[in-house]
């Protein structure tokens, strides 16, 4: 595909970008801001692991020689110089998983050495002559964004232009990623079905707050989004992204902030229930610990999920006085 997008653009200019992205990714900015971003300067973004992600293997007849090899994001963004040099060079480093020992069982305790060979592959490439050392270490590499490159540290580095949620230790404690995947977490109208130590989370419903955060960040894609990915609302997830990140504006005003059945319940077993609200995105909070629930409320109608994973709906009546679930389980308001 490289080689295809740098025959299609012909001689290009200096500061051309070739932007890698998978088929569960989503813009987060307006194309002109995307654009207005990436031709600023001719180097290439490369998201790099924390250290301990990094693959490590002795080389040598004495073995004391250590190789370390940076493990970064799949979804790099290279300048044209680095794409042409990639291009060039397809056919070298082949066998960089059996160099670097990955994915071995008896190395991967620690899920150090695991990984895909386009984790690797560019980065080693690209920067064939930089050599990383064991211990801390500065080095300032030519056409690096975000650098330097830091041997030593535990933190996402680089530029990382897609965001993904993974694991903790491959994302670092206190970043762009870190503060991001927080404010996801925390939206009663986002459902995020968490990152595993293999894979990354995937984001299966958008609430109002989620995108906002997104256009706000740093970031210029998300991943990973589900094919079936919804919006907390009554609009589609076409028409809130249509809105809120290539327009900039608020969607419909008309729409209710606040769903008409907030407040205090009595369920089935006479325990109170909270239901919180705020532009779509909605939470139930009881005394039981399944009585825990999130998910979103168009009109007088909610779809919710609990903490155990059994999904539902409900409708307030019009006099807000009973709440119906699906299963024909009413609840009564609760007295003041």
């Amino acid at each position: 595909l490289l080689k295809a997008a740098l025959v299609i653009g012909g001689i290009g200019a200096p500061n051309d970008k070739f932007v890698f992205l998978s088929d569960t990714t989503l813009p987060v900015k307006p194309l002109s801001y995307v654009r207005e971003q990436l031709l600023a300067d001719e180097a290439s973004d490369f998201c790099i692991f924390p250290r301990n992600e990094w693959a490590e293997v002795s080389e040598g007849s004495s073995r004391k020689t250590v190789r370390i090899a940076p493990k970064h994001h799949q979804w790099i963004i290279l300048s044209r110089k680095h794409a042409e040099f990639s291009a060039e060079e397809s056919k070298k480093n082949m066998d960089l998983m059996v160099q670097l020992q990955l994915n071995l069982l008896h190395t991967n305790a620690a899920y150090q050495n695991t990984g895909c060979l386009d984790e690797f592959w560019h980065f080693a490439t690209i920067f064939d002559s930089v050599k990383v050392k064991p211990g801390a270490d500065r080095l300032w590499l030519e056409d690096f964004n975000g650098g330097p490159l830091d041997t030593g540290s535990f933190e996402i580095q680089g530029r990382c232009n897609t965001f993904v949620q993974w694991v903790q230790r491959a994302s670092g404690m206190t970043n762009n990623i870190t503060h991001l995947s927080q404010a996801l977490t925390v939206d009663a109208g986002t459902d995020l079905a968490p990152a595993t130590q293999a894979r990354p989370g995937s984001i299966e419903r958008f609430g109002r707050a989620s995108i906002r955060a997104l256009r706000k960040s740093p970031f210029l894609f998300v991943r990973k989004v589900s094919e079936e990915a919804s919006f907390s609302g009554c609009e589609s997830l076409t028409e809130a992204f249509s809105a809120l990140v290539f327009k900039g504006k608020e969607l419909d005003p008309s729409v209710e902030k606040v769903w008409p059945g907030s407040g205090v319940w009595l369920d089935n077993q006479h325990s109170r229930v909270s239901v919180n609200s705020y532009e779509g995105s909605i939470r139930l909070a009881g005394t039981h610990k399944d009585m825990q629930a999130k998910g979103y409320y168009c009109g007088r109608n909610m779809q919710v999920t609990f903490g155990t994973g059994f999904k539902s709906s409900a409708i307030v009546s019009e006099d807000g006085q009973k709440l119906k679930w699906a299963n024909g389980v009413v609840w009564e308001r609760a007295p003041n």
